[in-house]
């Protein structure tokens, strides 16, 4: 499920909760604090105002004369010094080491640009680029240096000039190979022997960089390959200029995949390793000294208040453990006095000792954060990766739980993950803070509880985590340059058991499943706030008794209050002959005056009302007291409206192929036909406090949301009648010459990762270097003209993949022929995409979209598509798109408008990879054309269908008198 709308910028204080934002940190101006830029911490100027944001990768400002700065972090696909007539470079030492600078006028525009070497994680670069139209390149350098010289990248010391003795190779202890190996090999399985350097892929992506590999190494056990290599720079001093270049190169090489570079010119084994969204990790090991290995810590060390060697001083940005903190009575205590700068001061835990739960696991980590409410503010406790110990918290965290003066005397307690704020609520009472505990649920759910787990806050786990295992720094900042203060007696770690509500999308297989939507103590995971009025969603709900109080005042027009699913949430698998899907919505009628359930086949935002094609059952109390109840499908299709007696306690909707019926006290049971329920289909679901009149005040009382479904019998493939042939199916590709036309989208030639088989197949292999991997085949004809036929059968595209070289996929559809169709011009899109990382690696999410808004997205586990054979069939209907995996799956979508009668669509398939930057396999053998054969299709029947040249006139008035004197009696 995608992660709650930046439009619910809503705070849940009332009811405890806080919906999910995503915004940049706040109360960073510009201005002399550092501003949190990925993996960098800029100073911005502090005249300068902030005119856009683009997450954790980019700030541009404005300046006092006009001047426009953009600082981005880039990924390197072309060369730093630029091409041929580029304007001329230098190379400057500052900080954080080399960066490019360039200088450069165009008619009146001054530029002055730099590109740090430096690399982050993801093998980006950081640019400053400024530019004016009054001011000469002088003026700007001016004001472009010092920014430069004050910029600090997370977890980088400050490093020296390249041509210091610190960095020089000559003057370091060498280190024989032989014995660099054999204490390397310790770290990797103890198995390591020589090999043939040149068979390594990282010894030739290291040579292009000038890097010499004198000698290699494998070690079979872990699979890992060792390559020795002598750099000119300390690893310890950082991982800027070359040295950061060759750890990516190598990283790449080896198929990201663990991979170690012995420096045998300082004695230090370089661990390269897959780390989440971070790409990779760096872990540094002394091959000199004879404690070379660590073993760090696996189990939780539980801190009690009192010194110890588990829990270290950590002290950044102007702070000081030694002076502030002290132990004592049971508890560390930290003052830390006005000033400038957050002065951050508090603890680390020496070793990464907390695993957070993986998807299926049988109990969720609980953190027990025992605090002095009263005399601790501008608390922080956050989750750091390895990599990342020792940063200032916000930039690096997985997660950050802080108690944080947003503003001078206002506090707030905030919850993030990977510096996106998810939940916000004013200071809550002294009782909550003191019985703080977090709760880490295997389904991704961050929950924030309070005295008698009352919940505060809910937020959702990033889906590719940072690191597998984390350490924990904890610390009192003073952000608004006040005094602040921590007082901590405990952080115990431990597990409770974690009985989840089960997976609504789960493929369905041959018995019922029943799944719990919401369980009256939390929103999360499935749904979330739905809010159409101008008021805070806080103000209207909360919890009580196992309920969720919906309370909408009066005047608030035709505003509801509720929850809802951004995505499909009700899925019709093996929706057949006796299949059955049951949503049974629960409340407590003493509290309740009105509300709303709405089916939309369409979309479902947190602001807006259902889209059609939709179902929608009224129950509500009129300003008379007499109550009302009406059900009807899209603008009142199939309207029926009663007067019940009471409110009921429990409503039923029970969907079947045949249609939809509600049970429930005071409303007819009859059956109301809806064509949307169809084998496939995706529905989202929004349960709202809704009155009868616009500006009636009205409350909900929600206990409890629960989905049984059940399959239906196998369904025969559809078969004409006995001696009628199925209606033809055209092969399209592989095809003649010039029926195709190859393509890439990523900056790349298509014969560089491309080519066709000896059968016509089409094979891709990206690597892990461009955004967005695509390269694939473009139709130079339609490939599917839609006319009248399209109201008796389906038009059908069948793509044929080899599934053991495809790791992703995209086909679009559009009227225009162009190979990029995404956007405007497409009329569907479709991918399939397989995770290569994070909580649910090898998992598959499959997706249909119309345009931006209308999306279907399902998550298909490895164990799904162990049963995919290659084949696709997309099914093209009016206003309906079908896409079936065989044997695994289908997935239908509606609000196609562009499948209707008169469309000629032009089809593109191409790579596709779940990773930005991420490699990508895709083998195409085949695709077929046709349109569908109806089941029971008789031979006068199979001519209608037929194409246009094919029709037969004469045949067709015999087979149609032979029916006509067949029903004479």
């Amino acid at each position: 499920m995608k992660q709650l709308s930046i439009l619910l910028l809503r705070q849940l204080a009332g009811m405890g909760i806080a919906v999910m934002l995503m915004l940049p940190l706040p109360g960073f101006a510009a201005g002399p604090e550092p501003y949190p830029l990925g993996e960098a911490l800029v100073t911005l100027p502090e005249d300068w105002e902030i005119t856009d944001q683009r997450g954790d990768a980019e700030v541009d400002l404005v300046g006092p004369h006009g001047e426009s700065l953009m600082i981005y972090w880039w990924f390197p696909d072309e060369p730093l010094t630029g091409y041929d007539g580029a304007p001329p470079s230098e190379t400057v030492d500052f900080p954080m080491g080399q960066a490019l600078l360039r200088r450069e006028m165009a008619g009146t525009r001054a530029t002055v640009s730099s590109v740090f070497e430096w690399l982050n994680a993801d093998g980006e670069r950081l640019i400053f680029l400024l530019e004016s139209e009054s001011q000469d390149l002088a003026e700007l350098e001016t004001t472009l240096t010092p920014l430069l010289r004050d910029l600090r990248f997370v977890g980088v010391p400050l490093a020296a000039p390249t041509t210091a003795k610190a960095t020089s190779a000559t003057e370091q202890p060498a280190l024989d190979f032989a014995k660099a190996l054999a204490a390397a090999s310790l770290h990797f399985g103890g198995d390591c022997a020589t090999v043939d350097a040149a068979s390594q892929p990282a010894t030739a992506a290291l040579s292009a960089l000038g890097v010499a590999v004198e000698a290699a190494a494998f070690c079979p056990g872990q699979a890992v390959p060792l390559v020795a290599i002598r750099l000119a720079q300390d690893p310890a001093t950082g991982q800027s200029g070359l040295a950061g270049m060759a750890y990516v190169r190598a990283f790449l090489a080896a198929g990201r995949k663990p991979v170690g570079l012995i420096d045998l010119a300082h004695g230090v084994l370089i661990a390269l390793a897959p780390d989440g969204a971070a790409g990779f990790s760096v872990a540094l090991h002394d091959l000199k000294a004879a404690n070379a290995i660590a073993v760090p810590a696996t189990s939780p060390v539980d801190f009690i208040g009192t010194e110890g060697p588990e829990w270290l001083p950590y002290a950044v940005q102007g702070g000081n453990f030694d002076a502030w903190a002290r132990y004592d009575a049971g508890a560390l205590v930290v003052a830390v006095p006005e000033g400038r700068n957050t002065r951050t001061t508090g603890l680390r835990s020496a070793s990464a000792f907390v695993h957070l739960p993986r998807p299926g696991a049988a109990e969720s980590l609980r953190i027990r954060i025992g605090l002095d409410p009263a005399r601790s503010s501008n608390v922080v406790f956050a989750l750091v990766a390895p990599h990342d110990l020792g940063a200032h918290d916000w930039g690096v965290h997985e997660i950050w739980l802080a108690l944080e003066e947003r503003q001078v005397g206002m506090f707030e307690l905030t919850l993030a993950v990977q510096q996106k704020v998810q939940a916000r609520i004013p200071l809550p009472p002294a009782a909550d803070l003191a019985a703080l505990e977090m709760q880490v649920r295997p389904d991704g759910v961050i929950l924030v509880t309070g005295d008698q787990g009352r919940v505060l806050l809910e937020g959702r786990r990033a889906e590719v985590p940072k690191s597998d295992a984390f350490h924990v720094q904890i610390s009192a900042s003073a952000t608004q340059g006040v005094a602040t203060g921590l007082v901590l007696n405990l952080l115990r770690f431990d597990t409770v058991p974690f009985v989840g509500g089960g997976d609504p999308a789960a493929v369905l297989g041959d018995v019922p499943q029943q799944v719990v939507l919401f369980d009256g103590a939390s929103i999360a995971p499935h749904l979330e706030p739905y809010n159409s009025t101008r008021l805070t969603f806080a103000d209207m709900a909360r919890f009580d008794v196992g309920a969720l109080v919906l309370s909408l005042p009066k005047d608030q027009h035709t505003g509801e209050i509720g929850l809802f699913a951004p995505e499909a949430l009700v899925w019709l698998d093996r929706f057949t002959d006796g299949a059955q899907v049951h949503l049974r919505v629960e409340i407590d009628p003493a509290q309740t005056t009105g509300f709303q359930i709405a089916l939309s086949g369409g979309l479902a935002a947190p602001d807006a009302e259902a889209g059609k094609p939709r179902y929608l059952l009224h129950w509500r109390q009129t300003k008379e007291g007499t109550l009302r109840a009406s059900h009807m499908i899209d603008a009142e299709v199939g309207l029926v409206e009663v007067t019940p007696a009471a409110m009921p306690k429990v409503v039923e909707l029970d969907l079947t192929p045949a249609g939809i019926r509600v049970l429930a006290a005071g409303f007819p049971d009859d059956l109301l036909p809806w064509p949307l329920l169809v084998d496939g289909q995706g529905l989202r679901l929004l349960v709202t406090a809704k009155g009868d009149a616009a500006g009636q005040p009205v409350t909900l009382a929600l206990r409890r949301i629960s989905l049984i479904r059940t399959p239906g019998a196998p369904a025969a493939p559809p078969e004409p009648q006995i001696g009628v042939e199925p209606l033809p199916v055209a092969q399209i590709f592989p095809a003649a010459p010039g029926v195709w036309e190859p393509y890439d989208l990523s900056g790349m030639n298509f014969a560089e990762t491309a080519h066709f088989d000896a059968q016509g197949g089409l094979i891709v292999e990206k690597p892990g270097k461009y955004e967005r991997p695509r390269a694939g085949i473009l139709s130079a004809k339609p490939v599917a003209r839609l006319d009248d036929r399209l109201a008796s059968t389906p038009y059908r595209l069948a793509l044929t993949f080899d599934p053991g070289q495809t790791d992703g996929f995209e086909a679009l559809l559009s009227n225009h022929k162009q190979a990029d169709m995404w956007g405007d011009s497409s009329v569907l899109h479709l991918s399939l995409l397989r995770n290569q990382q994070g909580m649910r690696p090898d998992d598959w999410v499959l997706t249909l979209t119309q345009r931006y808004w209308y999306t279907w997205t399902r998550r298909l586990t490895a164990q799904d598509m162990a049963a995919w054979d290659g084949r696709l069939w997309l099914d093209l209907a009016p206003s309906t798109a079908t896409l079936t995996l065989p044997g695994v799956v289908s997935h239908r979508g509606a609000t196609f408008n562009g499948l209707a009668k008169g469309a000629a669509l032009y089809l593109t398939v191409h790579s596709a990879s779940a990773i930005r930057y991420g490699p990508t396999r895709m083998a195409l053998s085949s695709i077929t054309a046709g349109w569908v054969t109806p089941a029971g299709m008789t031979a006068r029947q199979r001519m209608t269908l037929q194409d246009t040249a094919d029709f037969d006139a004469d045949a067709f008035l015999d087979l149609l008198n032979a029916e006509v004197t067949e029903a004479l009696p």
